[in-house]
């Protein structure tokens, strides 16, 4: 398994600015560097859960189609493939089924599941039921929660 990385930083989490000179894909709502454009699906995703440069923890899973990112609440039963509620996902204002991570066509996307707290992707608001590219390294805040995603690749 290897991990890849296109030059957005080291995995605690800062991101290097784009270069002047970069190619820029602009959609309707978000503007990302062409270098960032996953080549593969990934195999797994890396979360950092937390504020960089001390982040909280990482955690691992296996990615194959879709990913809901949430906590998980034994009384109703609503579990969330990702289960943010050891870092305090209900303080921070996380959802039960607060996000999904899906890929398309070999392009990996995030969308807001009309939580209640709301929903960023690299600090832009995003709109509940809409899908957004994802990229390696992207800063998501679920709330108040901040998780960054990585993507690992079998190569």
């Amino acid at each position: 398994m290897t991990r890849r990385r296109h030059q957005t930083g080291k995995l605690s989490g800062r991101r290097v600015p784009p270069s002047d000179n970069a190619n820029q894909q602009t959609g309707p709502h978000l503007s990302f560097p062409e270098s960032t454009n996953p080549a593969a699906t990934p195999s797994h995703l890396l979360f950092q859960i937390g504020a960089s440069p001390d982040p909280v923890t990482t955690i691992g899973h296996t990615f194959q189609e879709q990913l809901v990112l949430g906590r998980s609440d034994p009384e109703t039963g609503v579990t969330a493939d990702v289960d943010l509620s050891p870092y305090n996902a209900i303080e921070k204002g996380v959802s039960r089924r607060h996000a999904t991570i899906i890929s398309v066509e070999d392009m990996v996307y995030v969308q807001d599941l009309g939580s209640r707290n709301g929903m960023q992707l690299n600090d832009i608001p995003l709109d509940a039921k809409e899908l957004y590219p994802l990229h390696d390294g992207d800063m998501l805040l679920l709330g108040n929660l901040q998780v960054t995603v990585w993507f690992v690749t079998d190569e």
